[in-house]
């Protein structure tokens, strides 16, 4: 499932995503290199530091994102009936359920419609400024508060509601390890794929972060996040590999 490779210094990922069902068709589960539950041990300065970085760029973060949060509020009301910030149920480290703040993207009470479904990149409950702030990722901003309250990280796996965390736990292979860690406002799934990229893709992309965890890594995923939002466009991932090819593993330094 994951596959290292160095481009233009940066340590990338190339992702080989699989399903539960077709490891186990294909016999591909003994390559996948899983992660042990208790094997994610970062130091303990490691951890400090992380949760530190978190606080004072959470805190500098809304002081100077302040204007364009209070922007923002104004056109989503002006765009829509409905309020500027709604909250939802999300899933981080250890299954610890929390409330995720969000700038509204959608019609108001849009599940009320449809029910809890996953948007689409043609949604119709998607509104125009809506599709504008999902593109750009500043409807995320707000979560800059979840971050200073240590529900999230700046940098991990994005937390999932709970009723697609069990499904996805029962369809992709070693999707409850993405819990090991707090989920992120940004990560290398977010880096390398889009917002309509396959969960279990996706997930691939987490538990590469996470098995090749450092702060060091964590600095780069934050400077290529805004690189990808000023371009608009995610990375060139690297070539993926069919499910069933059982390919030998890569085993390069890691950068730290």
């Amino acid at each position: 499932m994951y596959f290292p490779a160095k481009k233009a210094g940066i340590l990338q990922p190339q992702i080989q995503h699989t399903s539960r069902n077709h490891s186990a068709l294909h016999g591909t589960a003994e390559h996948s290199n899983p992660i042990q539950s208790g094997s994610f041990c970062p130091s303990l300065v490691s951890a400090v530091l992380k949760r530190l970085a978190d606080i004072l760029c959470s805190t500098a973060g809304l002081i100077l994102c302040a204007p364009l949060l209070f922007l923002c509020s104004i056109i989503v009301r002006l765009d829509s009936p409905g309020p500027a910030f709604y909250s939802q149920e999300r899933v981080t480290r250890n299954e610890k359920v929390f409330r995720i703040y969000k700038f509204r993207t959608m019609i108001h009470h849009a599940e009320a419609i449809t029910g809890g479904v996953l948007a689409s990149e043609d949604d119709p409950r998607i509104t125009r400024v809506g599709r504008v702030l999902r593109n750009t990722h500043l409807d995320e901003l707000p979560q800059l508060l979840n971050v200073l309250k240590g529900d999230m990280s700046l940098v991990g796996p994005r937390p999932e509601r709970p009723m697609f965390v069990e499904k996805y736990k029962a369809e992709v292979d070693q999707y409850e390890q993405r819990f090991l860690v707090r989920a992120g406002l940004t990560g290398t799934a977010q880096v390398y794929g889009h917002y309509y990229t396959e969960i279990s893709e996706k997930t691939a992309y987490d538990l590469w972060y996470i098995k090749h965890f450092s702060l060091w890594q964590d600095i780069k995923l934050m400077v290529l996040t805004v690189k990808v939002l000023f371009e608009g466009k995610p990375l060139q991932r690297a070539l993926e590999k069919p499910a069933h090819s059982s390919p030998k593993l890569p085993n390069p330094p890691i950068a730290k």
